[in-house]
């Protein structure tokens, strides 16, 4: 997965265009019509599930990876949530999201569980 993102920083995909994006590799009027919309669909559904119950960093760990996004990824939409106040973690105030295999496969057992405030 790592290598779509490395061909494809902005949607992580094939070095060709599968979605048939028509804004890709284009210019338009308005710069905000251009940005892909993968990682905001990504960002959307993410929310939408954490509203709904709250998440260990194992579930989020595990979320990217099948949605296609890179742990980083995460950590990038988990730290603009935190910033706007609304990331809610248990032990409280995480400075740290401890999302990546080896909170995954248990090599290093820290929990940590996340939710949303409306």
């Amino acid at each position: 997965m790592r290598v779509c993102w490395d061909i494809d920083p902005e949607t992580g995909e094939a070095n060709y265009n599968i979605d048939r994006d028509a804004f890709r590799n284009t210019q338009l009027l308005f710069k905000e019509l251009s940005i892909p919309r993968k990682k905001d669909e990504f960002q959307n559904n993410l929310l939408a599930e954490l509203m709904k119950k709250s998440l260990t960093n194992k579930e989020l760990y595990k979320y990217c990876l099948e949605n296609g996004f890179l742990p980083k990824h995460m950590n990038e939409i988990l730290t603009a949530i935190q910033k706007e106040g609304k990331l809610i973690t248990v032990p409280k105030d995480s400075k740290h999201f401890y999302i990546g295999w080896n909170y995954y496969s248990g090599k290093k057992d820290i929990i940590v569980t996340f939710s949303v405030k409306e």
